[in-house]
């Protein structure tokens, strides 16, 4: 795996992280519903003249260039809905993948003025500090999302006693909080690879247990994505502290 201290798209992800978390700060609805597009398409040209050659797949537009495994996932705001009604859970998902895998990645939290950052193979920070969940309480709140709710029935049978599920929302600011210990553990279900491609770097590099429909944690998690078309892949996710591993791995029946 290449360092990517050294490759010039960390210190562009950052500045364009930093972007949107400017452009997404003490937003109060009504929210234009052209916005998605609107900072999506604007990341797209900004790319295209920095770095030409990289393609980039979102949510709200047709891919710039062609996927052969490396480039740009961008979901501009996860958690639109929240944001539209004035619920301070949403933010931006931006990653940056080499051979099929998350090497960069990027969750912006403007409700709290915050960026979570993590570079494979060198750590998870916010806002700088280093976040690592062996050295946390394993929290007892664990992010639900409605669709697992939906295709995994008898789900609760699994939780122990104590454990309290959420439904926020934002999977790309779950993702994020279950990496610096906020929630102890998420589940996503069909879920899209914009939503989690920065998420799920940053609770692997925090050291979190991964389980998903393509394998234990790990870069075989993206296989798919290694010549495939990013916009068809769904994936099927859990996430959470090492202590709660017991029974997160009971979650996943299909493993």
């Amino acid at each position: 795996m290449r360092d990517m201290r050294k490759d010039p798209r960390l210190d562009f992800g950052r500045a364009q992280a930093r972007r949107f978390l400017s452009d997404l700060t003490s937003r109060q609805p009504p929210i234009r519903p052209e916005l998605d597009r609107e900072l999506e398409e604007r990341f797209q040209q900004t790319v295209a003249r920095r770095f030409p050659d990289d393609p980039v797949v979102g949510e709200e537009l047709p891919p710039l260039g062609e996927w052969v495994g490396s480039g740009w996932l961008i979901d501009p705001i996860d958690g639109t809905s929240n944001l539209r009604q004035g619920l301070p859970w949403y933010g931006t998902s931006l990653a940056y993948f080499e051979e099929g895998r998350p090497v960069l990645g990027w969750v912006c939290d403007p409700a709290r003025g915050e960026i979570y950052e993590a570079i494979a193979g060198h750590g998870a920070t916010v806002e700088g500090m280093p976040i690592h969940l062996a050295e946390l309480p394993s929290s007892a709140l664990v992010a639900v999302a409605r669709r697992w709710r939906r295709s995994h029935p008898g789900w609760r049978n699994h939780l122990p006693a104590g454990i309290k599920d959420r439904l926020l929302g934002a999977t790309a600011l779950e993702l994020a909080w279950v990496a610096r210990g906020i929630l102890g553990a998420g589940a996503w279900a069909h879920t899209r690879v914009f939503d989690i491609a920065a998420g799920w770097l940053l609770v692997r590099e925090a050291g979190a247990t991964i389980y998903s429909s393509y394998g234990r944690g790990g870069d075989s998690s993206w296989a798919p994505l290694q010549t495939g078309d990013p916009i068809g892949v769904r994936f099927d996710l859990v996430a959470g502290h090492p202590n709660h591993e017991a029974w997160l791995k009971k979650l996943l029946p299909a493993l």
